[in-house]
Formats: structure tokens, C-alpha cells, sequence
């Protein structure tokens, strides 16, 4: 039987660094002083950010860049990618997962689309002959996947993550979408919430209508099988951002 995927990874719940250079020895010292960051995802594999997070608590997801992914869908690439950025640094920091590139099929650019999930499963072979089984291999979407979920395109990706266990990573932004009747929806603040009549559900804020969506979307596809990020299915999606987050 197939493996589940673990369900969302949502960037909600950490912290997303672009860098100068000037910039990275401060934030990265003040970052562990304040100890209050427990997991941080940078655009690059920039490996003057690992050193300084070596030896910390806090986790570093790493990113493949657009522009990289050709390239890296070739195995030998990939293995290269891996030995460069991945094994200087780890386990000394913290790397729970590879991002491979950013929000790639909002690009619609059909050569970086055409080549994600090659490299994506490059990627995931070359951490396996580099016997690395604790690092991640995914990718950041947009929340254009709703409208251009095309089965060709999104489900063997939704495969690819059940079949390696790993998490459908997502970038809600409820900010975007708001206007001044609806700023307290947007950030979860008190309102008389928005009703659904397609699943009677009454939402109250963006954040939970965006992930149903989401889910929808999988189930469309055939993957209602797929584990929430707490655990549950696509029946109880409404429930899950409560239990993950303190409002």
C-alpha cells in the first residue's frame, strides 16, 4: 500500500529570510539570543546562514532556486546539489527539508513546470545514496493550484509526496484578500464568518476557507486519503488551523 503523505506544510508557522549580505551574521545572532524562532526557511542554500545556525535549535529549510531546477532534475545535478549544500552543513544545522523552487506553477512557465517533479524526485534519490532519510523533499504552491490544479500536472505531485511520506507545502496569504469589510475575517478576529452552502460550513476566518479549498482540490484528484498536518482528513479541515494555532 501506498505511504500517506503527513498533509500540509503551511508557511504560516515560521519565518521566510531573504538576505543581504550585511544582513546575515546579525539576524542569525539575534535570532539564536532571542531563542523565541524555532524554524526559519531561507530562498537559497545561502551557506553562510547554515554555519551560523549550526549547532542551534532552530531548523533551516533550504530552497532550491527556479532558475536551478532543469538542472537539477538530472540526477547526477542533483547529487552534486546535495554534496554542495546539504552535506558541509548537516547534521551540524538543522535541515528538516529541501524547497524546490518557489511557488513554481504560478509561474506558468512550462520548462520549470515540466521539470519540477523530475527534480524533485532527483533530489529525494540523491539524499537516499547520501543515506540522508530525515530530510524532506517538497515544494511551496501558491494558492494558484486552485485554479490550475490540472490533474496531469498537480496529482503525480500529490503521489510523489504520498509515496515518500512528506508534506504538500503550501503559502496561504489571508492578508491579500481583504478588504475593510473584511479585515477581522482576514485575521482572525471576531465576525459573523462567511457560509459555504457547497459544504455548510461557516468560516470564520480566511485561513480556514483557504486550506478547505485546498483540500478540496486533493479530493477532487482522488487523494482524500491524504492526512491533515494534525492528523485528520479532508472531512474535518475546518477544525485543524484552531488546534494548530494560538489566536
Amino acid at each position: 500500500m501506498a505511504k500517506r503523505c503527513k498533509g500540509f506544510l503551511f508557511w504560516a508557522g515560521l519565518v521566510c529570510l531573504g538576505f543581504t549580505q550585511a544582513d546575515t551574521h546579525t539576524f542569525t545572532t539575534h535570532t539564536q539570543d532571542q531563542k523565541t524562532i524555532v524554524r526559519v526557511k531561507i530562498f537559497d542554500a545561502n551557506p553562510n546562514i547554515l554555519r551560523a545556525f549550526a549547532n542551534s535549535d532552530i531548523s533551516v529549510t533550504v530552497t532550491v532556486a527556479n532558475s536551478d531546477i532543469p538542472a537539477i532534475s538530472k540526477l547526477s545535478a542533483a547529487v552534486s546539489w546535495v554534496a554542495n549544500n546539504i552535506l558541509h552543513f548537516y547534521p551540524t544545522a538543522k535541515i528538516p527539508r529541501i524547497a524546490v523552487g518557489n511557488e513554481v506553477i504560478a509561474t506558468a512557465d512550462k520548462t520549470l513546470i515540466a521539470h519540477l517533479l523530475f527534480a524533485m524526485k532527483s533530489l529525494h534519490a540523491a539524499l537516499n545514496l547520501a543515506e540522508i532519510s530525515s530530510i524532506q523533499v517538497s515544494t511551496p504552491h501558491s494558492l494558484g493550484i486552485l485554479s490550475i490544479s490540472d490533474r496531469v500536472i498537480f496529482a503525480p505531485i500529490l503521489e510523489f509526496h504520498r509515496q515518500t511520506n512528506t508534506p504538500l507545502m503550501a503559502c496561504p496569504y489571508p492578508f491579500f484578500g481583504f478588504t475593510l469589510n473584511t479585515l477581522d475575517y482576514a485575521l482572525f478576529k471576531p465576525n459573523g464568518g462567511d457560509f459555504d452552502h457547497a459544504t455548510g460550513m461557516n468560516y470564520t476566518n480566511m485561513f480556514d476557507a483557504q486550506l478547505d479549498a485546498i483540500y478540496s482540490v486533493m479530493k477532487r484528484l482522488g487523494y482524500d486519503d491524504v492526512d491533515g498536518g494534525g492528523g485528520g482528513h479532508t472531512h474535518t479541515a475546518h477544525t485543524k488551523p484552531s488546534s494548530l494555532f494560538s489566536r
